[in-house]
């Protein structure tokens, strides 16, 4: 029997789609290690407008600590290149030793010189030169974790 257009039978639920799960950021941890304490204020709250759950640090040890503690989850770890009690490079090697699905991004203010950025992009870091702008800093985090940025 033929029908009407606006009569249907609903009897039969319609067929499922597969959903498609955003990343959910507010369930991703980022570890802030960063000594001026200004720009570690300002990353948090970039970071933090972004959805994203911080930890912030002012130094290696404090960092060490959050990574050697199991129950503190981590997937990216932000470290200033210069830190006062040790290297931002040697923190990011510690990182990856106890945790390898971590991500990593090393800032500096001592982007112009090759030798600097070269070997944390030749271990597989990502770079970020200081000063940085709120969508430089996003953006970097989005590629080390692999995905799109938000427009």
């Amino acid at each position: 029997m033929l029908q009407p257009d606006s009569i249907r039978d609903h009897s039969s639920p319609p067929p499922r789609r597969p959903k498609v799960r955003p990343v959910l950021f507010d369930r991703l941890h980022i570890l802030l290690a960063e000594d001026y304490e200004v720009l570690r204020e300002v990353t948090d709250a970039f970071l933090r407008a972004a959805g994203f759950r911080t930890t912030v640090v002012g130094s290696c040890a404090e960092a060490s600590a959050v990574l050697g503690n199991p129950t503190h989850s981590v997937d990216v770890v932000i470290t200033d290149l210069v830190m006062p009690d040790g290297s931002g490079f040697d923190l990011a090697n510690h990182a990856k030793l106890l945790r390898p699905d971590v991500k990593v991004v090393v800032t500096s203010g001592y982007a112009s010189a090759p030798i600097v950025h070269l070997p944390l992009i030749e271990a597989g870091y990502s770079f970020l030169p200081k000063p940085y702008a709120k969508d430089e800093l996003l953006a970097i985090v989005f590629d080390a974790l692999g995905v799109a940025a938000a427009a």
